[in-house]
C-alpha cells in the first residue's frame, strides 16, 4: 500500500468516525425526543439535526463501494464476524432490558438479522454477499457505459422523487424504489470514484470549491427549513414540511453525501493510528444504541434527553449523550476485540502445545 492510500485511508477513517456521530444524534433527536412537545424554539434545532442520520448512511455505502469494488470474492470469516457481533449485541440488548424488566419474548429476536433490527447491518450483508458481482459489471462496462448506469440511478431514484414527492410530503414513497437499492446505487457511486478517480475533473477541484458548494448546499437546507416553518408550506395540494429533505435519496442529501465524501477523499491526512482504532468501532456504535426494543429505556431512562426538552441549551445535551454514546460504543469494542484477541492466543497456545 502507497503512502497516499495510506493517508487517504486515515482520512475517510476519520470520516466513518464523523458519520456515526451524526446517526447517533440523528437517533437522538428521533426517537428521543416527541416533537409535539417541543418549544418553539427548538424546533429549528430539531430539523437540522434531522438531515445528520441519512447523509452519514449515505457516506458509510459510498465508503464500502470504494473500499470493495475491486474485491473479487468475499471474506466468510467477515460474513461470520459480522453476523456473530449482531447476535452479541442482541444479546447485551436483551440482557439490559432484563435488568430494568422490560423484555418480552418475540420470535423475531431470534432472526434479528432477517427482521431487520439493524436495518442497515442487512441491507450491507446483502450487498457484501452479491457484492463480487455487482463488481464484476462495474469493472467490465466502459466508464461511459458506468456513467450512464449511475445518471439513471440518479434520474430515477433521486431527481424524479425529490421534486414529485412534494404531493405526498414523501421522496422514498414510490412504489419501485426501497432502501437497499438506494445503498446499491450508492455502493456503485462509491465505486465509480475507486475506478475513474484519475479521469474526474471534479476531484480536481480546490478545496475552497468544493467548499464552497458545501456551503451552499447547507445554506440551501437551513433557508428552505426556515421558509417553509415560516410560512406553513404545507398545504392540500403541496405537502411540504421543514424536514421535506431529510430522506437518504433526496437530491439535497445525495449532494451533500458526496461533496463531504469527496472533501475527506482529497485530504492529505497522515495515517493516524487512533483514528484508525477508532474506526474500526463504527459498527459497534451503531449495534449498541440502535436496537429497536431499548428505544425507551435508551433515550428516555439512560440518556433521558426529553428531559431537557426545554433547555435553550439542548444542542448542547444532544451532543453531549450522542458523543457519550460513542465513547460507550468503543470502550466496549476495545474490550471486546482484547477477549477476542486473548482468547485466540490461548487457543492457539494449546493447539502448539498439543503439537
Amino acid at each position: 500500500m502507497s503512502l497516499k492510500q495510506e493517508k487517504r485511508n486515515s482520512s475517510l477513517n476519520l470520516l466513518k468516525i464523523i458519520a456515526i456521530f451524526m446517526i447517533v444524534i440523528f437517533h437522538c433527536v428521533y426517537k428521543g425526543i416527541e416533537f409535539a412537545k417541543l418549544p418553539e424554539y427548538n424546533k429549528f434545532l430539531y430539523y437540522v439535526f434531522f438531515h445528520f442520520g441519512e447523509i452519514g448512511v449515505n457516506i458509510f455505502m459510498i465508503i464500502s463501494g470504494y473500499f470493495l469494488i475491486n474485491k473479487n470474492q468475499i471474506e466468510k470469516k467477515k460474513i461470520f464476524k459480522l453476523i456473530f457481533e449482531i447476535y452479541l449485541y442482541s444479546f447485551l440488548a436483551i440482557a439490559i432490558l432484563f435488568l430494568f424488566n422490560k423484555y418480552n419474548f418475540d420470535i423475531k429476536d431470534i432472526f434479528p438479522i432477517n427482521f431487520s433490527y439493524y436495518w442497515y447491518i442487512t441491507d450491507y450483508l446483502i450487498i457484501y454477499i452479491f457484492s463480487p458481482y455487482i463488481n464484476k459489471l462495474a469493472n467490465n462496462i466502459t466508464q461511459n457505459e458506468y456513467k450512464k448506469l449511475l445518471i439513471l440511478f440518479i434520474v430515477l431514484f433521486s431527481l424524479f422523487p425529490t421534486f414529485l414527492g412534494i404531493f405526498d410530503g414523501n421522496i422514498e414513497g414510490f412504489e419501485y424504489y426501497n432502501r437497499i437499492i438506494w445503498l446499491l446505487f450508492l455502493y456503485l457511486l462509491g465505486g465509480y470514484f475507486r475506478l475513474y478517480s484519475s479521469k474526474m475533473s471534479i476531484l480536481n477541484y480546490s478545496f475552497k470549491k468544493l467548499f464552497l458548494i458545501l456551503i451552499l448546499s447547507i445554506g440551501f437546507l437551513v433557508s428552505f427549513i426556515v421558509f417553509s416553518y415560516l410560512s406553513n408550506f404545507y398545504t392540500i395540494n403541496l405537502k411540504v414540511l421543514p424536514v421535506y429533505f431529510w430522506q437518504p435519496n433526496s437530491l439535497l442529501l445525495l449532494v451533500l453525501s458526496t461533496i463531504i465524501f469527496i472533501i475527506f477523499l482529497k485530504l492529505n491526512m497522515k495515517s493516524n493510528s487512533l483514528i484508525n482504532i477508532i474506526s474500526k468501532s463504527v459498527f459497534d456504535i451503531y449495534l449498541l444504541h440502535e436496537y429497536p426494543k431499548l428505544v425507551h429505556i435508551f433515550w428516555y431512562i439512560i440518556f433521558p434527553i426529553s428531559k431537557h426538552i426545554n433547555s435553550k441549551k439542548l444542542y448542547i445535551y444532544v451532543i453531549f449523550y450522542s458523543f457519550v454514546i460513542c465513547i460507550l460504543g468503543i470502550v466496549i469494542s476495545i474490550i471486546k476485540n482484547y477477549m477476542f484477541k486473548l482468547i485466540n492466543h490461548k487457543k492457539r497456545r494449546n493447539i502448539w502445545k498439543k503439537t
